[in-house]
C-alpha cells in the first residue's frame, strides 16, 4: 500500500470515528430530552442513534484490519460484527415495540459490549 493510500485511509477512519462520537452524543442527548420533556420523539431518535453507532463501529472495524497485526486481529472483527448486530437487533426490538426498553436495553448492552471487546483487542 503506497503512503497516499494510507493517508486517505486513516482520513476516511478519522472521519468516521468523529461520525461515530457525534451519532453517540446526539443519542445520549436525545435521552436526557427523552427523561426531561417526558417523552415524545426523542425515545425513537435515541434508538435510532444505538444502531447507528453500532453500525458505524463496525465500519470502524473493519476499516481498521489492514491494521491490525496481532493474532487476535480476526476474533476482534469478529466481536464488532457481532456486537454491531446484537445493537441493532436491540435497538430494533423497541422501535418496533416487540419487548419493552429494559429488556431492549440490556440486548443493546451486550452488543455494546461485544464492541468493547474489539476495542480491548
Amino acid at each position: 500500500m503506497d503512503l497516499g493510500t494510507a493517508v486517505d485511509r486513516r482520513h476516511t477512519i478519522g472521519r468516521l470515528a468523529l461520525l461515530t462520537a457525534v451519532v453517540d452524543l446526539f443519542g445520549v442527548v436525545s435521552l436526557i430530552t427523552f427523561f426531561a420533556v417526558g417523552g415524545g420523539p426523542f425515545g425513537f431518535i435515541n434508538d435510532v442513534a444505538n444502531a447507528l453507532v453500532g453500525l458505524l463501529s463496525m465500519g470502524l472495524a473493519w476499516l481498521w484490519v489492514p491494521d491490525l497485526k496481532t493474532r487476535w486481529s480476526t476474533l476482534a472483527i469478529a466481536a464488532a460484527t457481532l456486537g454491531a448486530l446484537v445493537m441493532v437487533a436491540g435497538s430494533t426490538l423497541i422501535i418496533f415495540d416487540i419487548t419493552g426498553w429494559y429488556l431492549a436495553g440490556l440486548v443493546s448492552s451486550v452488543g455494546s459490549a461485544f464492541i468493547g471487546i474489539w476495542l480491548l483487542v
